[in-house]
């Protein structure tokens, strides 16, 4: 493990289902009115989902690595939960996160940052 995993470790300890990219349904990817599938089919859905998923610069600090570079900040999504059992449930709640572009292609491909040594 390398000190940016590390980092993602501990900053992601009890989240389950991490994932990159907008929601459907979440309130902070303006994405609320399209939660149900039958939205989910409207052109004007496919703008928007397309609009929550392009980065947004920001000087907060990264809620995966804690990066506090400034930079493009993304939206991911997982659950917060003691077990996997417990993140299972139906009444499962989502919460949204901020990631920067090198935790995106982590947490999408694996791709580690190159540290430059």
């Amino acid at each position: 493990m390398s000190a940016f995993t590390d980092r993602i470790d501990r900053n992601l300890r009890g989240l389950h289902s991490f994932s990159v990219g907008a929601c459907p349904g979440c309130d902070e990817c303006g994405l609320a009115e399209y939660g149900d599938a039958e939205s989910r089919e409207s052109r004007h859905y496919q703008v928007a989902i397309s609009a929550a998923a392009e980065g947004d610069f920001s000087w907060s600090s990264c809620d995966s690595c804690g990066s506090g570079l400034g930079g493009n900040r993304y939206p991911a999504h997982g659950v917060i939960a003691e077990t996997m059992e417990e993140a299972q449930k139906p009444q499962l709640e989502i919460t949204h996160f901020n990631v920067c572009v090198d935790c995106v292609m982590y947490h999408a491909n694996g791709d580690e940052p190159d540290t430059g040594s």
